[in-house]
């Protein structure tokens, strides 16, 4: 069935930050090579808390402003200050207590691994180990850090090797580490909205940005599937998901709008405004969505 879960605090707590800034967007697991299945066939789902051990999350939870698959088929999610939290996941480290320059607005996990990445509006980037100490960490490939940035920093993807990833500025500037090659940005153009977030072809030779209003922009051997560039949300879109051909994409309310071959998904009803979606493999019934709220809800198969 599907259901909200809990995500166990999996930061070690250094102290704290004042949480600022909020995140339009978020990295998705892509390219799972399983059947795409609605996922009002998985049951009713039920309400858990990410940052607390709790029911309904506790009104003094930090806020979570990321929300992105993980590369071993699980979930992270951040706040602004950089505290990370993973599904049942232990502790873990972040950067709760740091100093930081500019707010933390995105979260990428490493393929194959629990290991991530957090990016923060300036362009910093910073890489995590996995858990496990028997698996690879993220590695650093560079940032934007210290950079002038005609816009801020919205989001951040990993290729499928986890050898490299691309980060995506509001006005669609695309930046490229390791082995993420450039296949074009928005940075030229003047945009009805600004870009939210992006996610990466299952073979890392293309991307889509996504834009506010629900536009989409395809970039290398990333097909158009459709937007809804014409017809704008009533609320803005916050995240995207791509599953086989197709991809999903959600507004603040928890309406989910697919193209392609991606399933029709209910809108999904949380507390607080949906921060992100990410598309979550359940072996062997197929791949499901999964969103969070900024309160610290998700609701994810499980």
């Amino acid at each position: 069935m599907i259901k909200r879960r809990h995500i166990w605090q999996s930061s070690l707590r250094w102290g704290g930050l004042s949480l600022t800034g909020a995140l339009l967007g978020v990295a998705a697991l892509a390219g799972m090579g399983m059947e795409a299945l609605s996922d009002a066939s998985a049951g009713t789902p039920t309400t858990q808390c990410i940052t607390a051990s709790a029911a309904v999350c506790p009104s003094s939870a930090p806020p979570i402003v990321a929300f992105a698959s993980s590369g071993n088929g699980g979930a992270l999610a951040t706040t602004s200050s950089g505290a990370v939290y993973q599904p049942n996941g232990g502790e873990r480290t972040g950067l709760t207590g740091l100093h930081l320059n500019r707010p933390i607005v995105g979260i990428a996990g490493t393929p194959g691994t629990d290991a991530y990445w957090l990016v923060a509006s300036d362009g910093g980037v910073f890489a995590f180990n996995s858990a496990n100490p028997g698996l690879p960490g993220a590695q650093f490939f560079g940032s934007m850090g210290g950079t002038r940035l005609n816009k801020p920093v919205v989001g951040i993807a990993s290729t499928p090797d986890g050898n490299g990833y691309w980060l995506v500025a509001s006005d669609g500037g695309v930046f490229s580490f390791g082995d993420a090659q450039f296949y074009g940005s928005t940075g030229s153009i003047v945009l009805n909205k600004p870009i939210v977030g992006m996610t990466s072809t299952p073979d890392g030779h293309g991307y889509w940005l996504v834009a506010s209003d629900g536009g989409i922009f395809a970039f290398g051997d990333a097909a158009f599937y459709g937007s809804l560039g014409a017809t704008p949300s009533p609320k803005p879109i916050v995240g995207m998901a791509s599953i086989g051909n197709g991809y999903w994409i959600v507004n603040t309310a928890g309406t989910v709008y697919s193209f392609g071959s991606a399933p029709a998904v209910s809108a999904y009803e949380l507390r607080s405004p949906i921060v992100g979606i990410i598309a979550v493999p359940i072996f062997p019934y197929g791949t499901f969505s999964c969103v969070a709220d900024s309160d610290g809800e998700d609701t994810c198969p499980g």
